[in-house]
């Protein structure tokens, strides 16, 4: 789950392209992210958020889980480049907007680096349940 594929999510021909931008963009920073250029792979994701946020109402409100989920891969990157501050505001962002795997973010080798971070063991428990 790096980041999900746009395939999944709310489709009409209307967003075909929209959609297809936005995987391109997700592909991007997959690459980045497993040639260890996390600095890279935060860029695209916010390119990514540029763009959803530039949608139609009716395409954001239809997809929100695949922006959650591009804030959650924010975090993760953010997390694995240093920026803990950035990282947790990112993963707050994900939860804002619907992200609730508790499991996958305790496990999540790649948020170690914030861990120790009380807004991060804030955002654990809220999303517990």
């Amino acid at each position: 789950l790096i980041i999900g594929t746009a395939a999944g999510y709310s489709q009409t021909q209307d967003y075909s392209r929209q959609l297809e931008t936005l995987q391109v963009m997700c592909d991007k920073a997959n690459e980045a992210r497993y040639g260890f250029d996390y600095e890279s792979a935060s860029q695209y994701v916010n390119q990514a958020i540029t763009v959803f946020n530039t949608q139609p109402r009716d395409f954001q409100e239809a997809n929100q889980a695949f922006k959650s989920e591009l804030y959650y891969d924010l975090a993760r990157y953010r997390s694995l480049n240093g920026d803990v501050e950035g990282a947790v505001s990112a993963l707050e962002e994900a939860v804002d907007y619907g992200w609730s795997n508790h499991a996958f973010a305790k496990n999540d080798s790649d948020l170690d680096n914030i861990r120790r971070n009380k807004r991060f063991k804030a955002v654990l428990a809220a999303i517990k349940g």
